[in-house]
């Protein structure tokens, strides 16, 4: 029975040694940021700023520039008005703003001094970038663009290429995030790389992109799983209750183990269940047991990539496996 657990590991370990280098898949997509579009730490201080709620803003015929300086005194923010914008547009420092506000975050309140200084003729707005507040015409604001990566794997159900998710999503982002700017002479673009989408936009669609993808990614952890996602949960619940069939001799212990794999029906991460095996690894004395994880585990670890861990978790099964043997002489 040792012998057979030694000899397993030996070919194992060999069969991985000689193909793992094989494994490295291309990762020019893993140079690119990932994830929600990480913001200077100034700039996430101003969006949290923008969400404190201002007790009144009571402004009877009060030129702008004092408005502005008020919001600024109010919440200690750098607001920057392109004047020269402004005048072309008719508006000037002296315009008045007649506004009567209380009880509203600070960029409602901002929000609503600009539509009473711009009005439908002249559309006004702002832009955070920088640590800045700047406030401008919407046409000129409208020309100042950024390329950011989202990370959209878990939306898309990448990568399964799952198709249709992809068309949904860019069509929901383009009717529902500055419609006019996709237009083929808009300022508005959009690829899809490899899980992720390359957007280049407004600094203010931006934001508006942010809050939609954490809208659905609100919904989606109210849904059930997806088939695809069931499918790669059974998958690695399959390939562990295999590992056992094929190292631990306990049938027992092995059915208990499978039963209660077998069981989770959540929605999980691949880094999540790598934790969970990791920390049940450290719990688990016996060798077939043992065994039957760290082959799990080294799947879910070249899966991600994550060579050094493949390797490492073999060479430890097989340092085992001989301690054991060594032992029952």
């Amino acid at each position: 029975m040792n012998r057979r657990i030694a000899l397993t590991t030996i070919l194992v370990l060999a069969f991985a040694l000689a193909f793992e280098p094989g494994v490295a898949q291309d990762n020019n997509v893993s140079a690119i940021a990932k994830g929600k579009p990480k913001k200077p730490p100034i700039t996430n201080e101003i969006h949290t700023k923008l969400d404190m709620v201002l007790e009144r803003l009571d402004y009877p015929e009060v030129e702008f520039a004092d408005v502005i300086q008020d919001l600024r005194d109010k919440t200690g923010v750098n607001i920057h008005p392109k004047w020269n914008m402004l005048l072309h547009a008719g508006v000037d420092q002296r315009t008045s703003v007649n506004v009567n506000l209380s009880n509203v975050t600070f960029e409602k309140g901002l929000e609503v001094v600009l539509e009473d200084v711009g009005g439908v003729g002249v559309p006004l707005g702002h832009v955070v970038s920088g640590g800045v507040i700047t406030i401008s015409t919407k046409d000129d604001l409208g020309n100042r663009t950024k390329t950011r990566v989202y990370d959209v794997a878990d939306l898309i159900d990448w990568p399964n290429r799952d198709r249709e998710l992809v068309g949904d999503l860019f069509a929901l982002i383009y009717e529902s995030v500055g419609s006019d700017s996709w237009k083929p002479d808009g300022i508005g673009a959009m690829r899809h790389l490899e899980g992720n989408l390359a957007i280049t936009q407004t600094v203010e669609n931006h934001r508006a992109i942010e809050e939609l993808l954490d809208q659905l990614r609100a919904k989606k952890s109210q849904r059930p799983p997806t088939p695809h996602v069931r499918a790669r949960e059974a998958a690695v619940k399959i390939k562990l209750v295999g590992n056992m069939k094929e190292t631990c001799f306990d049938p027992s212990a092995m059915g208990v183990i499978a039963v209660a794999g077998l069981r989770d029906e959540v929605l999980r991460e691949p880094a999540d269940i790598i934790e969970e095996l990791e920390n049940l690894l450290a719990q688990t004395k016996t060798t077939g047991l043992r065994n039957a994880i760290r082959l799990t585990l080294k799947d879910l670890y070249k899966a991600q990539g994550e060579n050094e861990k493949v390797l490492q978790h073999l060479r430890e099964m097989l340092q085992e496996n001989d301690q054991a043997a060594q032992q029952q002489r």
